[in-house]
């Protein structure tokens, strides 16, 4: 997929979280489906633990799967959660880095992420 094709597809995605929660789950699931891969692993940093030594040490945080992120959007979609595109950067070839903003009631969040696009 291209960036452009992939800018498309994530722009259509997000512009369903606008709170109104009026798709059908097979309208979501397909938005879905349209922005992340069939082999999807998100690879999430490595949390920074200060020990009880005093040192800062990296804990190992373990890869999150296509069906777990579905979970989680779903879950966040059924809550009414608003996500507005802060910034879609084209950051090499084949890499792109988004900012979006999370708001569900009161609580707001801002999230960022690398992507690397690829045609497989």
């Amino acid at each position: 997929m291209s960036s452009y094709q992939f800018e498309l597809a994530f722009r259509q995605y997000i512009a369903a979280f606008d709170g109104t929660n009026d798709l059908s789950p097979a309208e979501f699931k397909s938005l879905f489906d349209n922005v992340h891969h069939k082999g999807l692993n998100y690879l999430p940093k490595d949390e920074k633990v200060i020990g009880g030594d005093g040192m800062m040490h990296l804990k190992a945080v373990t890869p999150v799967t296509r069906e777990e992120i579905y979970q989680l959007h779903s879950k966040h979609y059924a809550s009414g959660q608003k996500v507005t595109l802060i910034h879609f950067r084209k950051i090499g070839l084949d890499c792109v880095d988004i900012k979006v903003r999370l708001v569900n009631g009161k609580e707001e969040t801002t999230v960022r992420v690398a992507n690397t696009l690829s045609n497989s």
